[in-house]
């Protein structure tokens, strides 16, 4: 992650950019598929990555090549694969353009308290990362655990975000379908609060695919907050 944070909240879609449904309402129908990363890029500031497509470095090279600076990278690591090593090897790609990584945690990490302490002391020292669980699947231990390592849980939109002591303010929201304004602006003051107290602040729609709306409405919203 650069050392320089970024001069607004970060927005973006979760996890490709490459939707067939966009083509019209947002690329051009005209427009090669190797130019709308670019495109993607001049709108938006964030992009969420699967795993097939951060696995693959010559894929992680192309996309830092063709996005601007100050445009960061989410990658998501799903449940098969959190207790594995090694991945950190592949965010070094991505180098100053590395938002944080999103941990989606496995049950079986979640049902064992001391396997999540040491999970949570010891992992992916040296680089930022998020917890991609909602509060209520932690016991009360775990919380204290989240809470005394700094870990930063991605917030989805309901109860109060915890954002740890990392530097890290990720949300991450379901954007299938269209949020209504109102709902929007609930989900953006604790945003806009995250990004003042000089956290990256990031929100990151999911949904195949996300629906535009929400990410430009959302983007209005912060701007007059």
């Amino acid at each position: 992650m650069s050392s320089e944070l970024p001069n607004e909240v970060l927005i973006g879609a979760c996890c490709d950019w490459r939707h067939p449904d966009w083509l019209g309402p947002f690329y051009p129908e005209d427009m090669p598929p190797e130019w709308q990363i670019a495109y993607y890029a001049n709108n938006y500031r964030a992009l969420g990555l699967t795993q097939g497509l951060w696995q693959e470095a010559a894929t992680l090279a192309e996309l830092v090549e063709e996005t601007p600076d100050h445009f960061y990278f989410f990658p998501v690591v799903q449940q098969a694969e959190v207790m594995n090593v090694g991945w950190e090897t592949h965010f070094t790609t991505l180098s100053g353009k590395l938002g944080a990584v999103i941990i989606e945690p496995p049950q079986s990490l979640l049902d064992d308290d001391d396997r999540f302490a040491e999970y949570c002391a010891n992992r992916w020292q040296g680089v930022p990362w998020v917890l991609s669980v909602k509060q209520e699947r932690l016991s009360a231990r775990q919380l204290q655990i989240v809470q005394g390592h700094g870990v930063s849980l991605c917030w989805h939109g309901d109860g109060e975000p915890v954002w740890g002591h990392g530097g890290l303010a990720v949300t991450r929201l379901e954007g299938g379908s269209a949020w209504d304004l109102p709902q929007l602006r609930r989900c953006a003051q604790p945003v806009i609060d995250a990004w003042r107290a000089d956290k990256l602040t990031a929100v990151i729609f999911s949904g195949n695919p996300p629906h535009l709306k929400n990410m430009d409405n959302l983007s209005v919203i912060l701007s007059l907050l």
